[in-house]
């Protein structure tokens, strides 16, 4: 199967988005450096909820950690959203795992089979990666000002597309569904999803929580590794708490609780 060019449309793409509540102006680029980057520029001028950045191609995406997030032209969903919560939460720092479990909810809505969360933000399918999220905020005396919501989604990459170091445990769309995928239609499909769970939580009508989440992680009951820069843990994970944190269950049968932050976790069994 050949993969055809695919260009964004500014004009069709507003079209498509304009009953899609959360969208709020949409600054499309054929290559910028990062979608994250050039939000919270508009974020600091000004920019209100709901604006979108999207960009055929990034040069320096990044994902949890500084990780290089690989950004070709063509053949991926790599956008921003400029998010400003209503209400003060303590919570906000779930985002990530909240819009992991909306993506991948849309995924299954969209093309009929199963997706999966990975903790604390990645989007599965077939025990590969398909989609990372990196979210972003300024705060200002304890307030919100804004948050910065970066998604990517692998859409059209054939395996040769990732770098051989990421080909065993990267995905595609086209690849897990064997079929060529438009990223426009993808894309404003997903946009809908979120933001029909994502407006009542930014002002403050519903509470930011894990359950959705937890239905769509395939990885409770299996063995795990979990690593942060001054410790690594072995167990088999049991739970997600309420504020993100990992909780496993290690080899003298003594549960660990691990918080949500810098920690990663890896799947071994």
């Amino acid at each position: 199967m050949t993969k055809t060019a695919q260009t964004y449309d500014p004009d069709v793409l507003a079209a498509r988005l304009a009953e899609v509540e959360l969208i709020h102006g949409i600054h499309v680029f054929q290559s910028i450096s990062s979608t994250n980057l050039v939000a919270k520029r508009l974020a600091e001028s000004g920019a209100e909820t709901g604006t979108l950045v999207l960009a055929d191609r990034q040069t320096a995406g990044r994902g949890r950690h500084g990780r290089r997030w690989e950004s070709p032209a063509g053949i991926g969903l790599w956008f921003s959203l400029v998010l400003r919560p209503q209400r003060r939460d303590d919570r906000w720092h779930l985002l990530p795992m909240l819009l992991s479990e909306l993506v991948a909810r849309s995924l299954i809505r969209q093309f009929h089979r199963p997706f999966h969360v990975k903790w604390p933000n990645d989007v599965i399918a077939d025990g590969k990666k398909l989609c990372g999220i990196l979210c972003e905020s300024s705060s200002d005396g304890g307030r919100m000002e804004y948050m910065v919501a970066g998604i990517g989604l692998n859409v059209r990459q054939t395996p040769d597309d990732f770098p051989a170091e990421f080909r065993d445990t990267a995905a595609s769309l086209r690849m897990v569904l064997h079929q060529d995928i438009d990223r426009t239609e993808v894309l404003v499909q997903l946009l809908y999803d979120v933001s029909q769970r994502l407006m009542p939580i930014l002002h403050g009508e519903h509470p930011l929580e894990l359950s959705g989440w937890r239905d769509l992680c395939a990885d409770f009951g299996r063995a795990v590794r979990v690593r942060t820069p001054q410790h690594e843990w072995r167990g088999v994970l049991q739970q997600i708490s309420a504020a993100g944190d990992l909780v496993i269950r290690d080899a003298s049968g003594r549960e660990q609780i691990i918080p949500y932050g810098q920690a990663s976790l890896r799947v071994e069994s």
